[in-house]
């Protein structure tokens, strides 16, 4: 595929996704017309999220893979069997969200995940190999370009601006 089409393929899919994370929480909570329609619209009409997708910053498709994420949370929450098969489902979202590109994402899932296992100390073994295993699942994704930038073979410097000098010729010049 070319890049367009693509990237126009990526967003079809990873919102089919999201949509059938959303049938799955209305069907988990047996949510009436009305509360899946405003969670539906809370959902995809999120002007933080469409600002981003409408400016071609693609990497955020993976937060349509946010209601599942939702839903295993809630699963462990509610006291649900948290074993082997919760641990795996968890793990390969997060490598999902990470292999998607969205690293922000994975963080922002990680840390609530760390909160919740710190404000409810019965769920903290389960949140620290939730995120341990997602870590380690993701390396896939890191761990090239973690070795690559090692080795001193990535950016050369990383030190920003070296003047206030140069940040305002930055922004009047052209290019």
């Amino acid at each position: 595929l070319n890049p367009a089409t693509y990237v126009l393929v990526n967003v079809w899919i990873f919102y089919a996704l999201g949509f059938w994370g959303l049938m799955l929480i209305r069907e988990r909570y047996k949510l009436s017309f009305v509360s899946f329609l405003s969670m539906f619209l809370l959902f995809n009409l999120n002007g933080h999220i469409v600002a981003h997708m409408g400016s071609g910053h693609f990497e955020w498709v993976g937060y349509f893979l946010l209601p599942f994420y939702v839903l295993l949370v809630l699963k462990m929450v509610e006291g649900e069997q948290t074993g082997w098969r919760w641990l795996l489902s968890m793990s390969v979202l997060l490598m999902g969200i990470v292999l998607q590109g969205a690293a922000h994402f994975f963080i922002y899932c990680a840390a609530f995940l760390f909160l919740l296992g710190i404000f409810q100390p019965r769920n903290f073994p389960n949140a620290i190999k939730a995120i341990a295993f997602g870590g380690l699942a993701s390396m896939v994704r890191i761990l090239p370009t973690a070795i690559q930038f090692a080795e001193g073979t990535g950016l050369k410097s990383l030190g920003g601006f070296e003047s206030v000098k140069q940040i305002f010729e930055m922004l009047i010049s052209r290019l």
